[in-house]
């Protein structure tokens, strides 16, 4: 988490990827202390040989309304790193927004 921290906290990121799950919340402790949409987007599959494939996902803080129209689609979004959750393979991606 300290080289996260040092490198790449507060890094602007642009990814794609298929939405898993999207879900509207009024606080989120890791995205936000307002109303919003939490959206999972699996953003890599890595390869290895312990494991097989491993997805890497981007849990990303969008503005309320959006959970319904994200579900079981693909998406390209914006936003800001904000933390890691390396044991899940998550990262946190706060101020995102839905790009073409």
């Amino acid at each position: 988490r300290r080289v996260f921290d040092e490198r790449f906290k507060g890094k602007s990121v642009r990814w794609s990827g298929p939405v898993r799950s999207a879900r509207e919340f009024r606080r989120d402790a890791d995205l936000s202390e307002s109303p919003g949409t939490r959206a999972v987007v699996t953003v890599a599959t890595i390869e290895n040989d312990l494991y097989g494939q491993t997805t890497v996902d981007a849990v990303i803080g969008l503005p309320p309304g959006n959970a319904t129209s994200l579900r079981d689609h693909d998406v390209t979004f914006k936003g800001t790193l904000t933390k890691i959750d390396a044991m899940m393979r998550n990262l946190f991606v706060a101020d995102a927004e839905i790009v073409d």
